[in-house]
């Protein structure tokens, strides 16, 4: 998307999905969903295929969460614009289901829920080495 913005000349789309990437680095691996293989039913044709079930992560921040959503969207159109490249990816399913991952140590508080943060004791805080820095967050309508 970075390329696509920058070929259109679209200066402020360029700079968010650039800030897209910096979200990514700095949260690292733990930030990442959760994911469990899945038995998914094609609705076209009633078949049973793999699948991945994206599970709740209770600490992250809705914000995050919806700017992910975002993502995977715009990731979809990208796709339609240029056509699929590689292997079919495995289909994906948001559950509610929460997961049972280990929670992630030294993170930026931004990207922690906080009602989560309130509802843990003081020394469980202190076990995550939450960074005290906050994460400039942005506003992402229009960015595709």
């Amino acid at each position: 998307m970075i390329e696509v913005c920058q070929d259109r000349g679209d200066k402020e789309g360029k700079a968010f999905w650039e800030w897209v990437l910096v979200v990514l680095d700095c949260g690292g691996h733990e930030f990442m969903s959760d994911e469990e293989d899945a038995t998914v039913i094609d609705e076209c044709n009633a078949k049973a295929r793999p699948g991945k079930q994206i599970l709740t992560l209770p600490w992250r921040d809705p914000y995050f969460v919806k700017l992910f959503t975002f993502i995977d969207v715009t990731t979809g159109i990208e796709d339609m614009i240029f056509g699929p490249r590689g292997l079919t990816p495995l289909q994906q399913i948001c559950v509610d289901e929460v997961s049972t991952k280990d929670l992630p140590s030294k993170l930026l508080k931004t990207f922690f829920s906080e009602e989560y943060l309130s509802r843990l004791s003081q020394p469980q805080k202190h076990t995550l080495k939450i960074a005290k820095e906050d994460f400039p967050l942005r506003a992402y309508d229009g960015y595709i």
